[in-house]
């Protein structure tokens, strides 16, 4: 009997508590204002921790799905269909109109929110997150996509996504692209942090530094089996790796390639503040007169089992002066235009299990880096035992056909 009475007093508390409180309410929002919301603005204001957001296919804009500040709350804002080519914030930003997809905070802290298969286009300011802005908080951006965005200023930063004032996002398979801005058109993290997995940034143009990811006095940031390709800017194509802390920065099976500087600095990646990157593929990068594929500067960090390779204008490996060139372990640095190393970093072949030979790419010109079976970088073949660079087998080389009368010429 006294069972009974307990459960039946709980059943009742549970009746009278908040929806909140026992399950996250979802609330549908759709881009001509007929959903549960007018806007997403909106639905954001009204809901609690545990609330589902979830928009429709379609194009959202105007006032309200735009410029949208999302506290640091237990929210998720996603699309309905979970794809973000079909569901677009479109900012219809510009130079007269100044407007940016998401703008995140900490001015409510219990929680963190989430954001997942939506894309956000033509965002423009002349401040900094031209896509998105980050400032203090620590979102998760799942599945998302910024594009077309503009933090307009030779000292402007992040024209996809800028991160500031400590703050700790997490990116998993986003894509930043065709983005411009001053310092890293791309993504641009200042005195924060952020981790990148399996997130594409490229066709990024830097007006200033660096074209694809802008890192600078920032906290621990990893980025894995991450793309930088295909950034250009006047100084650093692709990465720039600033913490000045050791081993706050680490890249792990990341491809950076196809990275330009126009004017100086590091086609692919400019290590400074004892960066770490592991099992990379740095091909096909340029820089003019100084490190096409990479660039040490201050305390610049190491490479270990990664390709430098067929850097296009400068040569594999540089360095500003001495102490500053990067400590390389088992990497492969060949086929630079301008040499493998510069005369600060010295010959590194042989040296450290590093070597020079034909990564044997399964297709170069197509930008297809995985490797053929004969390739002294696959685990079976490298000096040090274990796999060089970011991909593994992916093709096999072509069997010669052999006649009978070719074989009975071998032996006369």
């Amino acid at each position: 009997m006294l069972l009974r009475i307990e459960v039946i007093a709980l059943l009742t508390l549970l009746a009278v508590l908040p929806t909140g409180a026992v399950a996250g309410s979802t609330y549908v929002v759709q881009p001509d204002g007929l959903g549960d919301y007018p806007t997403i603005q909106a639905a954001i204001t009204a809901a609690t921790d545990g609330d589902i957001i979830e928009l429709t296919d379609g194009t959202f804009t105007g006032d309200g799905n735009r410029d949208i500040a999302v506290p640091s709350r237990d929210l998720t804002i996603r699309s309905q269909g979970g794809d973000p080519m079909a569901c677009i914030i479109d900012c219809e930003g510009s130079a007269r109109a100044e407007h940016r997809g998401f703008y995140f905070d900490t001015t409510i802290g219990t929680g963190d929110a989430t954001v997942q298969g939506i894309a956000v286009i033509y965002g423009y300011t002349t401040a900094h997150g031209g896509g998105i802005l980050i400032e203090g908080a620590s979102p998760l951006i799942d599945n998302c996509i910024v594009a077309e965005c503009t933090a307009d200023g030779s000292m402007a930063r992040g024209g996809g996504v800028y991160v500031g004032d400590d703050g700790s996002p997490q990116f998993v398979d986003c894509i930043v692209t065709v983005c411009t801005g001053g310092y890293g058109a791309g993504v641009a993290i200042y005195q924060a942090e952020g981790t990148f997995e399996s997130c594409t940034i490229g066709d990024n143009v830097a007006t200033n530094r660096v074209g694809g990811v802008y890192l600078q006095s920032a906290g621990p940031s990893d980025f894995t089996d991450c793309s930088i390709v295909s950034n250009k800017a006047p100084r650093i194509g692709g990465i720039r790796t600033g913490s000045h802390l050791s081993g706050d920065i680490t890249l792990t099976d990341c491809d950076i390639s196809r990275n330009e500087a126009t004017y100086d600095y590091a086609g692919g990646v400019c290590l400074v503040g004892g960066t770490v990157l592991t099992n990379c593929t740095i091909v096909d990068n340029s820089a003019l007169g100084s490190g096409g594929g990479v660039y040490g500067r201050y305390d610049s960090g190491t490479l270990s089992n990664c390709i430098i390779a067929y850097s296009e204008d400068g040569c594999g490996v540089a360095a500003e002066e001495a102490g500053t060139e990067p400590t390389l372990n088992c990497c492969d640095v060949y086929g630079n235009v301008e040499g493998n190393y510069d005369a600060v970093v010295g010959d590194q072949t042989r040296v450290n299990d590093n070597f020079s030979l034909d990564p044997e790419f399964c297709d170069l010109a197509a930008a297809d880096y995985r490797l053929y079976d004969t390739s002294p970088c696959l685990a079976g073949a490298s000096p040090c035992g274990s796999l060089v660079g970011a991909f593994d087998q992916g093709c096999d080389s072509p069997v010669e056909e052999t006649s009978w009368g070719a074989l009975k010429a071998m032996f006369r």
